[in-house]
């Protein structure tokens, strides 16, 4: 195999960039983003630079207290119960310092280091002062060790003693940390054993200041699920703490809601940064502060309607193994699994339902989705990104994952980080998707850890069945650039097959290399057969007892390493299949079957045709 692909994709993102080209990207900034956005992201950095040393300074907070609900309790325990098994928090010793984030760990021995804090990634501090870890710590019961921790976070962290510019106190923060507490308090409620009045106390008294604090400054310039996020931890407090500030809290939440998720909740139910983690995210916000809300008729209005349209999307693109594909800025473990939404749905009436659907194809907004006895598939036929919101926008579109037997075997490769290096470029480019590329470049024109220009539109789509197949097509432009007027994808299935082609049309006939990369599971092992026609390269794969081939139809095939990126902070090593054709040929694709026959496969610019078997069927129905 050649080289990690990572290295390939950050050569990609930081060639030389002329004059112009920032020029260009500057333009294209103020092309596709909200000008508001840019100015109040513009005056944030502006006032942290110009008074860095500038302290949050005393917050009053008077007498609060835990209004105790036993829904809010249900709620709780079930939260901390489905946190039991982190795979990093588990792996937690706060008696020692230990602490785990996104699989990368710390030792804090004496305290709060801020040497050694500074020294991990801006993510990892984010995740440090979520406090979502103790959560874990309270499922085995160490809550010793959670009340030492706090009783020093307290002291260490209190707002005269913290500048406007740490993590600690970041809105982002103090959201998902002042959720997190309200489920310890309700889980510690009825044993002082677990906290006691002076610790439980204390945490009230701050959670009113983190909460007043947060209400003036909520992230308008980051906009998307952070000021969702903001005002979901706004409406919790004001349901589950009394403070006379709590109505002001419910008031902001309601109105901020009641404009943003008539934005950011699509017709078909997906959230609008077309992430699943995000997606699951913002669900299980909602569906947390319709049980701890329950009485607040303004904030339900709003928060009610978007949840069962939110469900039934998450339901329709989950793969047998119970999880979501991991397309955009996607990982297991660092929102709320599929399992623990379907959890909470329950308490409120609600039901997830996945694979137990009975028709075979749905399209699900940008999404369509086949689901067989022994193949599932997933494919990402929508926009690149939020047209406004791209920071969590790969370059994907037309991408795909298939599962065989219930297990992944065709992955999406992740995301790995959130920094600006090599893992990020290239879980954010063209090579580590399931895609074709003109001359590997990307889709779009990304750079940073968050930018995106120029970027691929889709059109063309349609679909149908065909012999026992389901298929879909569409087209996307992000070539335009290259001379390419559109890259066109067709995808069929049944029950033991998968077949994606894809042709490239430009107005002056050469249309650059094509090239396709398909990203195998770890688990999954490719085989190079031999005794292969021109043109035509088969490979046997295997997982397990289970045995599959996939023939491309292609000039070259090799095998690379890529990386598959289940978790943040996580990447396991696995096979890349990259496939290509010459300048003069515009066509090239692949066909996943059992293996009791072998297909035929013939082809032009115009039509696809498949005989295997008994089987004869052709497609003629490329986007024009």
């Amino acid at each position: 195999m050649a080289e990690p692909l990572d290295q390939k994709a950050l050569e990609m993102a930081r060639r030389s960039v002329g004059l112009m080209a920032k020029a260009a990207r500057m333009v294209q900034l103020l092309r596709y983003y909200d000008s508001r956005q840019i100015l109040r992201r513009g005056f944030n950095v502006l006032g942290r630079k110009l008074n860095p040393g500038k302290h949050i300074g005393q917050i009053q907070s008077a007498g609060g207290r835990l209004q105790v609900s036993e829904h809010v309790t249900a709620l709780a325990s079930r939260i901390v119960e489905m946190q039991s098994d982190h795979p990093s928090h588990t792996q937690c010793d706060i008696a020692s310092g230990k602490y785990v984030m996104l699989n990368d760990s710390i030792s804090l021995p004496n305290g709060f280091d801020s040497s050694l804090l500074n020294q991990k990634s801006h993510l990892w501090r984010f995740q440090f002062h979520y406090h979502e870890f103790l959560l874990t710590q309270a499922a085995h019961g160490n809550w010793s060790d959670i009340s030492s921790f706090l009783d020093a976070w307290l002291t260490r962290y209190s707002p005269d003693k913290v500048k406007c510019s740490e993590d600690v106190w970041h809105p982002y923060c103090i959201s998902r940390r002042l959720v997190a507490w309200v489920w310890l308090l309700n889980v510690a409620q009825n044993d002082e054993s677990c906290l006691d009045a002076l610790i439980v106390q204390r945490m009230l008294d701050s959670a009113i200041q983190q909460a007043n604090y947060l209400s003036k400054n909520l992230e308008r310039d980051l906009d998307g699920n952070h000021l969702l996020e903001n005002v979901t931890a706004l409406a919790i407090a004001s349901g589950t703490i009394g403070s006379a500030d709590a109505k002001q809290w419910s008031k902001l939440a309601a109105r901020v809601l009641a404009v943003e998720l008539e934005k950011q909740v699509l017709p078909h139910g997906e959230h609008f940064e077309l992430s699943p983690m995000y997606h699951c995210q913002i669900l299980s916000n909602l569906l947390r502060m319709e049980i701890c809300c329950r009485d607040d008729k303004p904030l339900l209005s709003v928060v009610s309607p978007k949840i069962e349209p939110m469900l039934n999307f998450l339901g329709s693109i989950v793969h047998p193994d119970g999880e979501i594909p991991l397309f955009a800025d996607s990982g297991f473990h660092e929102a709320p699994s599929v399992r623990e939404i379907s959890a909470v749905a329950e308490l409120t009436g609600r039901s997830l339902s996945s694979n137990s659907r009975s028709q075979p194809f749905e399209s699900m907004g940008g999404y369509r989705i086949f689901r067989g006895q022994r193949l599932f598939a997933v494919c990402d036929f929508g926009p690149i990104a939020a047209p406004r919101l791209p920071a969590h926008g790969h370059c994907d579109v037309t991408n795909l994952e298939v599962s065989v037997e219930g297990k992944r075997w065709i992955v999406d490769s992740g995301n790995f980080n959130y920094a600006d290096d090599s893992m990020r470029h290239y879980c954010r480019s063209s090579i580590g998707h399931n895609v074709v590329t003109v001359n590997d470049e990307n889709q779009a024109n990304v750079w940073s850890k968050f930018r995106m220009g120029n970027r691929a539109r889709t059109s063309g789509y349609q679909s149908g069945v065909r012999d026992q197949f389901h298929w879909a097509t569409v087209a996307h432009d992000g070539y335009r650039r290259l001379g390419v007027s559109k890259i066109s994808r067709l995808v069929a299935f049944r029950d033991q097959t998968a077949i994606c082609f894809d042709r490239a049309q430009s107005s002056h006939g050469n249309v650059g290399s094509l090239v396709g990369y398909l990203h195998l599971h770890p688990d999954v092992s490719a085989t190079r057969e031999s005794g292969t026609t021109k043109g035509v390269v088969c490979f046997k794969l295997t997982r397990g007892s289970t045995e599959r081939k996939i023939v491309f139809v292609a000039d070259e095939v090799s095998t690379e390493q890529g990386w598959y990126c289940a978790g943040f902070g996580q990447r396991v090593a696995g096979t890349v299949v990259r496939y290509m054709r010459p300048s003069d040929a515009q066509v090239l694709g692949w066909m996943l079957h059992d293996l009791s026959d072998e297909p035929l496969i013939k082809y032009s610019a115009d039509s696809i045709q498949i005989t295997m078997g008994s089987l004869d069927v052709s497609w003629t129905e490329f986007p024009e």
